[in-house]
């Protein structure tokens, strides 16, 4: 009788194309940052450049921040995401990302299409800094 409920268990899970827990489980994709870019990025460079500067940082002023990562996945796709966020969380993910640091992105993350496409929008939440 058991064998029969553990079989009827796993064929509707494979029926019904798979079971529950499997389904909660986010999925990643992992890849190394090629390039960043946006007016964060942008801003972060200025300063670093003029930080002897008579005004220091007070003459960088820009409207709404935008930042992007161009990152190649394990599998050698290459991703181009825009990331959505207030200016405070684009700021402190763009000081912890730099070129060859390896991030992971929920594969579903922001997207209304589902799956992460090749150019997406991903909320800022949904990457994860792993390292270089």
């Amino acid at each position: 009788m058991r064998k029969n409920i553990s079989g009827l268990a796993l064929a509707g899970c494979l029926l019904f194309g798979g079971c529950v827990e499997d389904e909660q489980k986010p999925r990643y994709i992992e890849g190394v940052v090629l390039e960043e870019s946006g007016t964060v990025v942008q801003r972060q460079r200025v300063i670093e450049e003029s930080s002897g500067a008579l005004f220091g940082n007070e003459s960088v002023k820009v409207g709404n921040p935008t930042y992007a990562i161009k990152f190649k996945s394990d599998e050698g796709k290459i991703y181009n995401l825009s990331v959505w966020a207030t200016d405070n969380f684009l700021e402190a993910l763009a000081l912890a990302i730099e070129k060859d640091t390896k991030i992971k992105v929920e594969n579903d993350s922001y997207s209304l299409e589902g799956p992460l496409r090749r150019v997406d929008v991903v909320k800022w939440d949904k990457i994860e800094v792993l390292g270089k």
